[in-house]
């Protein structure tokens, strides 16, 4: 649907309607708008109060006509379950509407609700040959499809099924549907549907493949892995390495395969030994032809492999201890840049800083590498060249690549780590340019906000509008939006549908050459008016980095929401949590998603795991009876903060490491606090080794501070001392 209604084109079309009661005039665009300041002070919780409201309400009046439509809605959505009946008669009655924005909408929830036979529904054009816009081309599925399943219509249920699945959906859902459509093919005995259905289901869900050949047992056993059916998958890849037939690169991946089972099994001792067995297998089959350059490639990786695996749990000398007979066999006859480079790192770690420069610098030198790796590589060579105070050489190799690199989020930190460099050289003019710099490229993101820290520059938002005052035009130039459309899904809680649509016009802009940035503006108010905040943050992250920052600027509310206030202030005051903690928390865990749920099973907007959300609610008595519950954000919130004041209690208060612990193991902070902890926490931040936790850190530091200067929009504030604050520990003696 593109473009606005336009109303006089409709006046026509109301005379086809029979049954709909006419109005005296037309009505102003404004007036078909939702009625704002009437939801708000209006009960819609009474059926039987709506009917007589609307009884006696005037119909011919234009200016009662939003009111009416409202009311309507809002009493067909609390009869569908109570009285079906009367509620289809206003579901028919609003899709007979041409002036109300969502009779198209009105249309599908009266094929939803009516009973075939209704007379009311026969007044409607048939759903099944009906074209409806794309975005409402889910929810037609789902009626046409419930409607048949209740009609016990097993041709219907079939193709309905069929369609469904070739939707954007979740795999899960998508193989329950073919595995629906192949069922009712075989009850019809239609050979040629349950041919193409089963083709379809072989190809979703190899698992559910009858009688497998040989050739589609590492699809099987892949797929059985990934639906968490261990045993059976690991079974699959036994039978591919005990088989002839099978290729050693084949051989491989299923060894490979049953490792990564192990892993996601937790079975830490199987996983090790699972990761040793893989890489003797291939030693065995290189050590016979050595000069085969696919299997020496194959070699070196599956070292590299063994090798990591052995590192990440406790085993680092035994990784050193492969690394170094990797590099005796492969020298002069394949790259070592990897191994270099892993040796650099494991001496880093353990604060070997001289020794891991050598070896950056000779990984550096191996040819062949991308330029992806070669970053990384001049990164950690500059990184450690920092901490052992060469800072001269730094600022030489941080110029580099600052010019080289594509990306402006390390752009940011290697300006970020030029201007310390600089300031320790005694160079503070260019040190403070560099800062300079880099609060204003980066304003809103984490080393923005160091670099104003540093210069001490207080953190001032702009003044905007609110969200809920924002206003624009009742005219769209190029059509990208239908205002009217959008209030009115916002208005009446079409959230699931207000998304696709929204979705559907983000492509819109994205393709358009006229598209201004009012344009996205708009759509990003949308965005957070219908809770779709995951989404707005992606098609925020799509625009240029300048035109990111103007929105990021100027409408910080947008980027930075504040749903359920009351809910996060109360458990707040509670828990003795900052109430800027919880949101930032919230913003990073699910995007203000109170439905999201994680491969790993947390749910809910701070993610919980199901045994996290029972223990905090026994301790403090916050009812949960069931899983589901932590998607509930009266639940899930105090649940989330009650464990955050667990984390802050347990790590004296310490913003770093409890709000690390929340995305890592308590017990791997610990160990970083004790070897890597040099007394700045700058640069323990940036020296977390696991890259996720590390950014995971920066992030909501960076959002807490902007929520706390959100708090003072009046007023500019300093960047707060305390999370930044760690307590000084032990430091092991640099090694060499």
């Amino acid at each position: 649907m593109r473009g606005w209604i336009v109303l006089a084109s409709l006046a026509a079309l109301a005379t086809v309607f029979t049954g709909r009661t006419t109005i005296d005039h037309m009505p102003t665009s404004k007036q078909v708008m939702p009625p704002h300041a009437f939801i708000q002070k209006f009960d819609f919780s009474d059926s039987e109060r709506l009917t007589k409201w609307l009884e006696q309400q005037n119909l011919r009046d234009p200016s009662q006509i939003s009111k009416v439509w409202y009311t309507r809605y809002k009493l067909a959505e609390l009869l569908n379950e109570t009285d079906p009946q009367r509620a289809c008669s206003h579901w028919v009655q609003l899709a007979r509407d041409p002036l109300f924005p969502l009779n198209e909408l009105s249309f599908l929830h009266a094929h939803s609700t009516c009973r075939p036979f209704s007379a009311d529904i026969n007044l409607l054009s048939e759903l099944h040959t009906s074209e409806v816009n794309p975005w409402l081309k889910n929810s037609k599925l789902n009626i046409m499809l419930n409607n048949s399943m209740i009609r016990e219509d097993d041709f219907d249920t079939m193709r309905f099924a069929f369609e469904k699945s070739k939707l954007a959906l979740p795999m899960r859902e998508k193989v329950n549907l073919t595995k629906l459509a192949l069922e009712k093919a075989r009850v019809l005995h239609n050979e040629e549907m349950a041919s193409s259905m089963e083709a379809r289901l072989y190809k979703l869900a190899p698992r559910y493949t009858p009688k497998p050949s040989r050739l589609q047992y590492l699809r099987i056993a892949n797929d059985l892995r990934r639906s968490r059916n261990f045993a059976s998958a690991i079974d699959y890849y036994e039978r591919i390495v005990s088989h002839k037939k099978f290729s050693v690169a084949e051989k491989a991946r299923a060894i490979y395969g049953i490792a990564k089972t192990h892993k996601l099994m937790r079975d830490d001792v199987k996983y090790i030994e699972s990761m040793n067995r893989y890489g003797r297998f291939i030693e065995k089959k290189w050590s016979r032809n050595k000069k085969n350059k696919s299997l020496t490639q194959l070699y070196h990786d599956s070292q590299i492999r063994v090798v990591r695996s052995l590192w990440t749990k406790d085993q680092a000398g035994k990784a050193r201890a492969l690394l170094s007979k990797l590099e005796r066999q492969l020298k002069n006859s394949y790259s070592l840049a990897t191994v270099y480079w892993l040796k650099g790192r494991m001496r880093e770690e353990r604060r070997h800083f001289n020794t891991a420069i050598r070896w950056f610098e000779h990984a550096l030198d191996q040819p062949g590498i991308s330029e992806e790796f070669r970053e990384d590589i001049q990164w950690l060579l500059a990184w450690n060249l920092y901490k052992t105070k060469r800072y001269r050489q730094v600022i030489g190799v941080i110029e580099e690549l600052i010019k080289d690199t594509p990306s402006d989020f390390r752009k940011s930190r290697y300006r970020f780590w030029l201007a310390k460099a600089l300031e320790n050289s005694n160079r503070i003019e260019d040190s403070n340019e560099q800062f300079r710099i880099l609060s204003g490229e980066d304003s809103m993101g984490y080393y923005g906000l160091l670099a104003k820290r540093a210069l001490g520059h207080p953190i001032q938002l702009k003044q905007t509008q609110k969200l809920a005052n924002m206003f624009f035009d009742d005219t769209s130039k190029y059509g990208f939006f239908n205002k009217a459309y959008i209030e009115w899904l916002v208005a009446v809680d079409e959230n699931d549908v207000g998304g696709r649509y929204l979705n559907h016009v983000a492509r819109q802009l994205r393709q358009s050459e006229k598209a201004t940035n009012n344009d996205w503006l708009e759509l990003f108010s949308y965005y957070a008016k219908n809770g779709e905040y995951l989404n707005l943050f992606k098609q925020l992250g799509g625009l240029s980095g300048k035109d990111r920052e103007r929105f990021l600027n100027e409408y910080p509310e947008l980027v930075f929401p504040r749903p359920h206030l009351q809910m996060v202030e109360n458990a707040s005051q509670k828990f003795n949590v900052p109430a800027e903690l919880i949101y930032a928390i919230i913003r990073q865990e699910s995007a203000f998603n109170e439905y999201a749920r994680s491969p790993a099973d947390a749910f809910g907007l701070m993610q919980l795991l199901p045994k996290v959300g029972k223990m905090m609610a026994a301790e403090h008595a916050i009812p949960m009876e069931k899983t589901s519950d932590l998607y509930k954000p009266e639940v899930n919130i105090p649940l989330g903060a009650s464990f955050l004041n667990r984390l802050l209690k347990r790590n004296d208060s310490q913003f770093i490491p409890s709000v690390a612990a929340y995305n890592a193991s308590e017990k791997a902070i610990q160990g970083w606090m004790r070897t890597r902890y040099r007394g700045d926490s700058i640069e323990f931040i940036e020296d977390i080794p696991y890259s996720e936790t590390r950014s995971y850190v920066r992030l909501v530091m960076r959002n807490m501070i902007f929520y706390q200067a959100l708090g003072q929009p009046s007023q500019p504030i300093a960047f707060p001392h305390w999370p930044l604050q760690l307590k000084v520990a032990q430091v092991e003696k640099q090694g060499d």
